[in-house]
């Protein structure tokens, strides 16, 4: 059976020689540790959303799209001590980080929120333009040729409620 094959089929509650297996990726953390205990960083090509064939792992195939706000805020540090940082994200959320195990913007913990951008509901009008699901940035630049056959970006019909 192939992977497309066996996808419809466990959509459709049909029995199958096995489950896909899929993931979706791997922390730093974890990918430094495997490589300081020896780990041929080559052995693995890293893209687990195409499958990782070393690790048992089934391919997919998927167009990327972007469901984060466009454009996004600017990040911003608020605060640092010798254990935590709090900051302004991208989505305008206060958030404090622990430090300790942190590679890149990647955390060991999750981080706590503490306040977010949407308190009434002129805020969430303002927010929800970053939102706009047709919006430039939202479609892999080639959506064209990637896309299923037939099918086009949406287009949005203007609410009676917006």
């Amino acid at each position: 059976m192939d992977e497309l094959g066996r996808f419809l089929k466990v959509m459709e509650y049909q029995p199958v020689d096995q489950v896909p297996n899929w993931e979706a990726g791997v922390w730093p953390q974890t990918r430094q540790r495997w490589e300081a205990e020896g780990m041929d960083p080559n052995l693995l090509h890293w893209d687990w959303f195409s499958g990782e064939p070393a690790l048992g792992m089934s391919p997919r195939k998927f167009i990327r799209f972007s469901g984060e706000m466009i454009p996004p805020f600017e990040y911003e540090e608020l605060l640092e001590d010798e254990r935590t940082l709090t900051y302004l994200d991208e989505k305008d959320i206060v958030r404090k980080a622990l430090k300790e195990g942190s590679i890149g913007k990647s955390r060991m913990s999750m981080d706590e929120f503490i306040d977010f951008p949407v308190k009434t509901m002129q805020d969430w009008t303002e927010v929800k333009k970053r939102y706009n699901p047709c919006g430039a940035g939202r479609f892999e630049p080639n959506w064209n040729v990637t896309r299923a056959r037939g099918l086009s970006k949406p287009s949005i019909t203007p609410s009676r409620r917006t």
